[in-house]
């Protein structure tokens, strides 16, 4: 017989559940389980291969005003402007959608019941820069719920979780503990090795792109010369990282450059003394439909090539925002230049542009300046967030895994006087009289 679970955690996601996913979720809620903790994940989409409790959400804030039936003709609502600013850069808009503000205060009002009426012990809120889970995470911190946001780790096939947000507000950079344990850590040369390795045989990626190549056949795919000193721009979704400035997440985080065109001219112009020198800009997949760059002399503009390929041909690898790409330029031994603040701000791996001329820094970085100890410092990086920061899964060569992810959420249940079923039941009836046209039973109970 089944014990029946004691506790709830709350995930949210807004990655497609494909069958990798969704087997993901799957296994992570069978481990919880085994802690007597029922998973109740928030995915923007749907799977057959779901069949735990889920309640599917909005992507955009403007999604959550459709819970509401029929509509309410009052109008003035009090919104936050940087996150109705925010939810139109990750929509893709020039501007707040209409139904923006209402939805706003509709998501208020569902995290905060999910929080009220489920009491779960822990929330777990997908990609933290996106305004619907700074609200969960924020109503879930003002009721002292354990709560972080979770996201794809820094190397793939890893997760990471962190207290406020990703890239300049990791917890790598924010914690003062982590801050000093990670300067103060000593690689262990075997170890480092065997992440290296790993990922080198396996060249895995994020996203879908062309079949993998060596360095000298992407080069000539690209067209740049064999001999040529190739610089490769690696942008993040511009959403996360440099709009919009009303945000100031988004202005700690690139600080100097508003968007991607803004630093790749800045970056262009700074290699154009040198005619051997090449810029090649792989364009971020999100990015992509509503995001305009133009090749030009010496630039190269690409999309979908495969990372590795790319890394192993290019000679520097510069990066604008979160990109996971500037860790993976670590596992490649690339030279790093960073055009704005991330996880390795301040960790003396890479060059960093702190404002100012843009060319001592490119120079810095093309000439390798102080490799040796730059390199000292990404495989001391690279070993320290393996051993303590990362949570593994399908191999990955991190020390932590899901076990140790549940381990940490069993640690935080709290006993409740109702059971998981009755917590549920009147989940449902809230979402019923909200008018909703989903059906919360079949939703949550699936």
């Amino acid at each position: 017989m089944t014990t029946p679970p004691e506790d709830i955690c709350v995930a949210s996601t807004f990655l497609p559940l494909t069958d990798d996913w969704a087997e993901f979720w799957t296994d992570l809620r069978h481990r919880l389980q085994q802690r007597r903790i029922e998973l109740l994940l928030l995915p923007t989409t749907s799977s057959d291969r779901i069949d735990f409790p889920f309640i599917r959400i909005p992507y955009q804030l403007s999604g959550f005003a459709d819970l509401i039936s029929p509509r309410p003709t009052w109008s003035a609502i009090p919104s936050a402007t940087a996150l109705l600013d925010s939810d139109a850069a990750w929509s893709g808009n020039s501007g707040p959608i209409a139904d923006a503000p209402l939805g706003l205060q509709v998501c208020r009002d569902f995290y905060r019941a999910i929080l009220d009426i489920l009491r779960p012990s822990s929330v777990l809120a997908w990609n933290p820069t996106v305004p619907q889970s700074r609200v969960f995470l924020a109503e879930a911190t003002e009721r002292g719920v354990p709560s972080w946001g979770l996201e794809r780790g820094l190397l793939p096939n890893t997760l990471m979780l962190e207290s406020r947000s990703v890239s300049a507000l990791t917890d790598l950079s924010l914690s003062p503990a982590l801050r000093s344990t990670l300067r103060a850590h000593v690689a262990d040369p075997e170890r480092v090795t065997l992440i290296r390795s790993h990922y080198l045989s396996s060249l895995p990626t994020k996203y879908p792109s062309r079949d993998p190549c060596d360095g000298a056949s992407m080069r000539r795919r690209l067209g740049i010369p064999p001999d040529a000193s190739m610089f490769c721009l690696f942008g993040s979704a511009e959403a996360a990282n440099t709009t919009p400035r009303s945000n100031h997440e988004r202005r700690l985080t690139s600080p100097f450059f508003a968007n991607l065109p803004t630093a790749a001219a800045a970056l262009h112009d700074a290699l154009a003394v040198d005619a051997n020198r090449w810029l090649v800009i792989q364009t971020h997949p999100i990015d992509r439909p509503h995001l305009t760059l133009s090749p030009g002399p010496r630039l190269v503009v690409t999309d979908a090539e495969n990372i590795h390929s790319l890394l192993a041909a290019t000679d520097v690898c510069a990066v604008l925002g979160c990109s996971t790409v500037q860790f993976e330029a670590l596992i490649h031994e690339k030279p790093l230049l960073l055009l704005s603040r991330s996880q390795l701000s301040g960790t003396s791996v890479a060059y960093e542009f702190r404002g100012g001329d843009l060319s001592p820094v490119v120079e810095a970085a093309a000439r390798r300046k102080d490799w040796k100890e730059r390199r000292c410092a990404a495989d001391r990086f690279l070993d320290f967030t393996c051993e303590h920061f990362l949570y593994g899964y399908r191999g990955a060569p991190v020390r932590h895994d899901l076990d140790s992810l549940c381990d940490l959420l069993a640690d935080l249940k709290v006993p409740d006087h109702d059971t998981v079923d009755t917590r549920f039941q009147r989940f449902a009836s809230f979402l019923g009289s909200y008018g909703t046209d989903q059906n919360p039973e079949r939703e949550e109970r699936r």
